[in-house]
């Protein structure tokens, strides 16, 4: 019994081989602008979450002023976000101030 076992298991490995082929780098690239907005977005979102502890340069750290700085503003937007605006409200001033 352990003879047909093995040979129904291979029969599924091939099966599955045959099914699944992984992609090059190459053919996801040019994948990516047959996707919708919608999928490209979700696809931003994952490499975001996959590199997030990595968004920094390891030879350009952060000095302590800086993250202390960084700190203080995360505390006053959370400690009073009737300050923050929208993106786009932002994204508008920005465009304003300083063009496309």
């Amino acid at each position: 019994m352990a003879g047909v076992y093995q040979v129904q298991v291979s029969l599924i490995d091939f099966a599955f081989a045959e099914y699944y082929s992984p992609m090059t780098t190459a053919e996801i690239l040019e994948e990516l602008p047959k996707l919708t907005d919608d999928e490209r977005q979700e696809i931003r979102r994952k490499l975001t979450e996959l590199d997030v502890n990595e968004w920094l340069d390891t030879d350009d750290p952060l000095t302590d002023e800086e993250k202390a700085l960084l700190e203080a503003r995360l505390a006053d937007i959370e400690a009073h976000p009737e300050k923050s605006i929208p993106w786009e409200e932002a994204k508008k001033r920005l465009e304003a101030r300083f063009g496309k």
